[in-house]
């Protein structure tokens, strides 16, 4: 018997993506991908990130024997990575994802153009020391902890474009690399 010959269009507009993490959501994502037989390409593939642009383009291909590979890029200008009370991150960003999906790399180069740390620091409770260690609410992002992202390789560059600012009751500056 003759294998079928698989082919399907999806398209996906005006679409949002968002996290229980303190992320921000990719909005008005219009993605058309195109499956035939083993190889799914993104025709079109863009959106925003915190009211900035971006694009997403390339494709994934299976052997056949099970093995699959990954060829992706995503793109965009002052992408707002992050927002909370008092720190904001917003990067250019050109990055690529390649390999076989057991053995993926993420390379390329993410400069930050907006990054800024304005919290208050409440010295009367630093002050007031009891001897024993405090730990405070401190910055967690993400984690990639499920396959087949716990073992991609990385390999990006991160830069300031302009400097990252802190401003606050204890610090006034800025910090470049």
């Amino acid at each position: 018997a003759a294998k079928p010959d698989i082919r399907a269009v999806l398209r996906l507009e005006g679409g949002e993506l968002s996290t229980t993490l303190a992320l921000p959501s990719l909005s008005d994502v219009q993605l058309e991908l195109r499956a035939e037989k083993r190889v799914v390409t993104v025709v079109r593939g863009s959106g925003a990130l915190g009211g900035a642009p971006f694009t997403l383009a390339g494709g994934l291909a299976w052997d056949g024997a099970g093995g699959s590979r990954a060829d992706l890029s995503f793109d965009g200008e002052n992408l707002l990575y992050y927002r909370a009370d008092g720190v904001k991150l917003r990067a250019d960003t050109h990055l690529t994802l390649r390999g076989p999906l057991e053995r993926l790399e993420l390379s390329g180069r993410i400069g930050i153009t907006d990054g800024e740390y304005t919290r208050r620091l409440d010295l009367l409770n630093l002050l007031q020391s009891t001897g024993q260690p405090r730990g405070g609410p401190g910055l967690s992002l993400f984690s990639l902890s499920r396959a087949p992202f716990r073992q991609v390789a990385l390999q990006v560059a991160i830069e300031t474009v302009r400097p990252f600012r802190i401003e606050n009751n204890v610090a006034f500056g800025t910090v470049r690399p």
